[in-house]
């Protein structure tokens, strides 16, 4: 296909495409795509990334990709099924269109069954990135507090920078998508952890050992409050500190934060390749619900890289 003809979707093609891409996916993702949708602004940075191909067939006559933009210089891609007409053409304007915004990270994420292929995912500028878990615990105030010895400081404004670089000490060594490292500035990734859910500021905790001056672990937690569910956004623990059973008793914190929140679930992803975070958590309550494949188009210096040969430390 002349890919001049992969354009953004008029305005007038809107609902059409948009109703393509639902009818599309499958039933766990309508929902999500149904809720983007409803939350996008209405302005050119969100629909300019709508993309549409003409085809031979179908009662609209054309297939569509959506570039959602997201806040931290990240996209989530919203594809045609494998093997639609102008797949790779759509692709390709989708990778434009993401060069052109600056999008460091922008991810496919699908269920192992729909039939995106890894080899075929990666000619087309998406290679495989991880394969995440979904758990979800009951918010339970019952639940054994942590340890008096651990001490969870909410994070003032004015400690952001400590924060960040609390964040970033989490990364070094760990197994969670290691592809990711370095790809975003850590205000970025920041940005986009307050765009998961209700932002909730009082809940992002630097957590301290008593009697050591280092802190040992951070914590973000996001509300859902249309679905009752608390969102385990992220828990990192300091390479000096792993190993001590921290994580353990962070989770216990959090799901009776979560109770007296008024939550009745608390929700998280994790690598499946992240087998320590994985084990605290089953050992914590959490249970499996879901699992997704993500395919990620990240920047030039992180596309060099070799994603295929699968998770490996960070540095």
């Amino acid at each position: 296909m002349d890919e001049a003809a992969v354009t953004p979707c008029p305005a007038s093609q809107r609902e059409a495409a948009l109703r393509g891409l639902h009818a599309a996916v499958t039933a766990g993702h309508q929902a999500m795509l149904a809720a983007a949708i409803a939350a996008a602004p209405d302005d050119p940075s969100t629909w300019n990334g709508l993309l549409v191909a003409p085809t031979a067939d179908g009662a609209d006559g054309f297939a569509s990709l959506w570039v959602q933009p997201l806040p931290g210089r990240a996209a989530l891609v919203w594809p045609p099924p494998p093997g639609a007409p102008a797949e790779a053409a759509l692709y390709r304007a989708a990778a434009r269109r993401l060069d052109s915004c600056g999008t460091a990270v922008a991810q496919i994420i699908v269920d192992p069954d729909d039939g995106f292929e890894p080899t075929r995912m990666a000619e087309l500028g998406f290679p495989h990135l991880a394969d995440l878990i979904y758990l979800a615990a009951d918010a339970d105030s019952s639940v054994a507090p942590a340890d008096a010895d651990l001490h969870f400081a909410s994070v003032d404004r004015d400690d952001l920078d400590e924060f960040a670089a609390l964040v970033e000490q989490t990364y070094l060594e760990s197994l969670d998508c290691p592809p990711l490292d370095g790809v975003r500035s850590i205000d970025d990734v920041l940005a986009g952890y307050r765009a998961q859910g209700r932002y909730m500021p009082e809940h992002w905790y630097a957590v301290r050992v008593r009697g050591v001056a280092q802190p040992a672990a951070v914590v973000i937690l996001a509300d859902h409050p249309d679905i009752q569910q608390w969102e385990l956004v992220y828990m990192g623990v300091a390479a000096s500190h792993r190993g001590r059973g921290i994580g353990r008793r962070i989770v216990q914190f959090v799901r009776r934060a979560a109770a007296r929140g008024g939550a009745q679930r608390v929700l998280l992803a994790v690598d499946a390749a992240n087998w320590p975070a994985l084990a605290v958590y089953q050992q914590a309550g959490f249970v499996e619900w879901g699992r997704r494949c993500v395919f990620a188009r990240l920047t030039q210096r992180a596309a060099a890289r070799d994603l295929a040969i699968g998770p490996r430390e960070r540095r």
